[in-house]
């Protein structure tokens, strides 16, 4: 039995921002074998295409409780969404995700949207492999200029020996420590709350990468550097006496 309390959830055949329509009562069960596309939806819950819950209403939070599992199906046509996850407001979108039916041509499954609409980020699929992307378009960047900051940041970062509370078996793991590393490149991590349990803090390792990137260059620099000058070296003759 799998049941998921959600609010602000909507299912569209399209991704597009349609007119709001009330939820349908909870509790909702799905039977085993049930298939769960648009036209069911729509069906068993009232029959309105979008439902949307206002967070700051209790009244609209419920659960939804499947006894198999949940096949969703919506829009055909590659790049169409299937399932749409998202909050509204009166100004629209806010943060939220789409699945979409993909193809090697548009290999996007799941796709990340920020408040006005715009994909932020996407995980893409082929038949051969699976990608992560956070968008990096040149056209949505401005004061492009090269980076000052690489060894000097990197030499600054503590790389640490650990193990989770959680974990029975104490495995080892090396990696940072959130709280240290906003210290040192703020960027990199999601400052938590209260409890860690709830929201921990986070690091997002991949926004390293360009500074490691950047301090192998400066290393490379150094390393041709120093060549030159030990070839220049060997190529000065001994002043005669």
């Amino acid at each position: 039995m799998l049941k998921g309390v959600f609010c602000g959830l909507v299912l569209s055949a399209l991704f597009a921002v349609p007119s709001y329509a009330a939820c349908p009562n909870f509790p909702y069960t799905f039977t085993n074998g049930q298939t769960a596309d648009a036209n069911a939806i729509n069906s068993n819950f009232t029959s309105v295409t979008t439902c949307f819950a206002p967070i700051n209403n209790p009244s609209f939070m419920g659960s939804v409780t499947m006894s198999g599992a949940l096949n969703i199906t919506g829009a055909t046509a590659t790049g169409g969404a299937s399932l749409i996850i998202s909050g509204y407001g009166a100004g629209g979108h806010n943060y939220g995700s789409a699945w979409k039916q993909s193809s090697d041509a548009l290999p996007f499954p799941l796709v990340f949207f920020n408040a006005a609409g715009s994909v932020i980020g996407t995980i893409a699929t082929t038949s051969s492999g699976t990608s992560y992307n956070t968008t990096s378009d040149r056209r949505l960047k401005e004061n492009i200029r090269p980076t000052s900051h690489g060894l000097d940041i990197i030499n600054k970062i503590e790389i640490d020996d650990y193990n989770y509370l959680n974990d029975p078996k104490k495995t080892p793991t090396q990696g940072v420590i959130a709280q240290d590393l906003y210290k040192i490149y703020p960027q990199a991590v999601s400052v938590g709350g209260d409890n860690p349990a709830v929201q921990p803090w986070g690091v997002d390792y991949g926004r390293l990468t360009p500074l490691l990137v950047r301090a192998i260059q400066e290393q490379q620099a150094e390393i041709e550097a120093l060549k030159t000058e030990i070839a220049a070296l060997k190529n000065t003759k001994p002043a005669a006496h």
